[in-house]
């Protein structure tokens, strides 16, 4: 029987927080431990400079792993959810992932799996969006092909800039018209003819937006399907974790920055998780700042 059980979920900004809240929600009815302390860590370097502008693959690749040894020192998790997409696509690079003997979930096989599983007919488009880290490097796209889906079938789409404003506003004006910009450069040149699209988002900000994503792809096609592995990614914390012989559990919420995050963001974010998590939404108005998240800066 596990006594405490350390889960870090972590993202660069706030999207991860959803996935946060819906393991938060999920553990008032599924038991792992007496004691379960759910750790958010924000991966966000701050001062305007993150893991999508920094000057190359191996500068985050050493920020990253540098963050990822803080936070195994500082923490000592028995398991680290990236909920970040950009930062599961470098993760395999660190070094921490060959030599680390915690568990480490990324999300980008969780959102792989979703999407084969909507595909019925090889004239169905997959429409991959995501960062610019996160479509650049094609992980979502091999691993489909690999998985014997036909690279005719699938368009990838960066939206720069499009995760920010989805943290200040995620169903303001600046985010549809950015929303639709992107999905006007994807599909404008295809003759869709009521094609199915399945819709991956694959940045866990995207989530936060997905009515408007659903709204305007209604306009490409009356047949669409819309891939979050946001909440599947909390499903895969009840397979690892045996739950025989637990009948009370105690769940603690921390969330903690290097930076600042903003007044904005956090009342944006938190009136989206508030009825999924009041102990999420609670811990994010009430973050703490943590300086050495990051030796790297110091």
């Amino acid at each position: 029987m596990n006594e405490k059980i350390k889960i870090v979920v972590t993202d660069s900004g706030l999207g991860g927080i959803s996935v946060l809240a819906e393991l938060e929600n999920k553990l008032r009815s599924n038991m792992i431990s007496q004691n379960v302390e759910l750790i958010y860590v924000n991966a966000y370097p701050g001062e305007g400079y993150g893991y999508n502008n920094m000057e190359s693959e191996d500068r985050k690749i050493e920020v990253f792993n540098d963050f990822l040894e803080s936070v195994q020192k500082k923490f000592n998790p028995n398991l680290i959810l990236i909920a970040c997409n950009t930062l599961s696509v470098i993760y395999n690079k660190t070094e921490f992932s060959k030599t680390s003997l915690i568990t480490v979930i990324g999300i980008i096989e969780i959102g792989v799996s979703l999407v084969q599983n909507k595909i019925s007919s090889d004239e169905d488009i997959i429409l991959l969006l995501g960062t610019e880290t996160t479509i650049s490097s094609n992980a979502h796209k091999n691993a489909l092909i690999s998985k014997g889906i036909s690279e005719t079938q699938i368009i990838m789409q960066a939206c720069k800039n499009l995760e920010t404003l989805i943290q200040k506003n995620a169903e303001g004006n600046e985010t549809e018209s950015l929303i639709k910009k992107y999905l006007s450069i994807a599909l404008s040149k295809l003759e869709l003819n009521d094609s199915k699209i399945i819709c991956g988002l694959f940045c866990t900000h995207y989530g936060y937006s997905k009515s408007l994503f659903e709204k305007n792809l209604l306009s490409y096609s009356s047949n669409i399907k819309i891939v979050n592995p946001n909440d599947e990614m909390a499903n895969r914390v009840f397979k690892i974790f045996n739950t025989a012989g637990i009948k009370k559990q105690n769940v603690t919420v921390t969330v903690y920055s290097r930076c600042k995050i903003e007044n904005e963001d956090i009342k944006s974010i938190g009136s989206l998780i508030k009825t999924k998590s009041d102990a999420v939404f609670s811990s994010l108005n009430n973050y703490q700042i943590k300086k050495d998240l990051f030796t790297i800066f110091n």
